[in-house]
């Protein structure tokens, strides 16, 4: 696992690389309360608008992640992720496609 950095701001893309794969996330915030990600392999999409849920896999199929991981928001305190909370009490997590099959 492999925590990612986030900035308490409303809307931040980034780029990162793991296991051989290049990763960009879109991350909006919507309705002063929700948060949504577009997310990108290789520069293409995978996954447009996705609700970021607590503790829920962002990209929702096997399929779609190849032999790439997944991203998730880890959120102690059990509320939807929300840019003020980022680094605090929630954080964006990788889980490599080797730990997802443990």
């Amino acid at each position: 696992m492999y925590k990612i950095n986030l900035y308490n701001i409303p809307n931040q893309e980034f780029e990162i690389e793991f296991d051989n794969l290049r990763y960009k996330i879109k991350l909006r915030t919507i309705q002063e309360n929700f948060t949504i990600a577009d997310i990108y392999i290789n520069n293409e999409l995978v996954k447009s608008s996705v609700r970021c849920c607590p503790n829920v896999p962002l990209i929702p199929y096997k399929y779609l992640r190849g032999n790439g991981g997944n991203f998730f928001f880890q959120c102690l305190d059990e509320n939807y992720p929300n840019y003020t909370l980022f680094n605090k009490t929630q954080n964006l997590i990788y889980i490599s496609n080797a730990e997802l099959g443990a």
